[in-house]
């Protein structure tokens, strides 16, 4: 799936509910939002189950990590439903690094919680640096790479200092 498409979904759905919060676009979807404090490793998943969408988010996370995957499992709602549909897309094929899916859901969690003028801000007044950015972002230097990631791709010019991976989520 292409950098513009992604862009272009995220777009429509700021336009549309006038919010970028994960959690709130999840409720206005339609999607239910459940917290389990049975697991230890997983973050989270999304399934569909007699014509309803759920997200599970493991409750013992931190607020900021529950919102960064609330982000990654709405990008699963909006781009995956029909892998849904066969099974939870959770864990198991969740943060494996050459999963497509698991690429896109990371990507599309990227541009939803960093708007490309909050990047471009963050840039000028950093001068540039990138752990610099992350950190007048306020988010982890590996969901910020995918967000420059997707703005190269889109003509943007931005230095990465680490290669992407896919599975940053899984030792946040």
């Amino acid at each position: 799936m292409a950098y513009e498409y992604i862009n272009a979904e995220i777009k429509k759905i700021t336009k549309r509910y006038m919010t970028r919060d994960p959690f709130e676009l999840l409720k206005r979807s339609g999607a239910i939002i459940k917290y389990s404090d049975k697991y230890n490793h997983l973050k989270g998943y999304y399934f569909h189950s007699q014509r309803s969408h759920f997200v599970v988010l493991n409750a013992k996370m931190p607020r900021e990590e529950k919102r960064i995957v609330a982000a990654h499992e709405f990008g699963h709602f909006t781009l995956h439903k029909e892998l849904a549909k066969y099974g939870p897309i959770r864990d198991s094929a969740m943060f494996v690094v050459k999963s497509k899916h698991e690429y896109e859901a990371n990507l599309f969690s990227a541009e939803l919680l960093l708007s490309d003028g909050d990047v471009s801000d963050a840039r000028k007044n950093t001068g540039g640096d990138f752990f610099n950015m992350s950190r007048s972002l306020s988010v982890m230097p590996e969901l910020l790479l995918f967000k420059l990631h997707s703005m190269n791709g889109r003509g943007y010019k931005f230095n990465l200092p680490l290669s992407l991976d896919s599975a940053f989520l899984k030792n946040y």
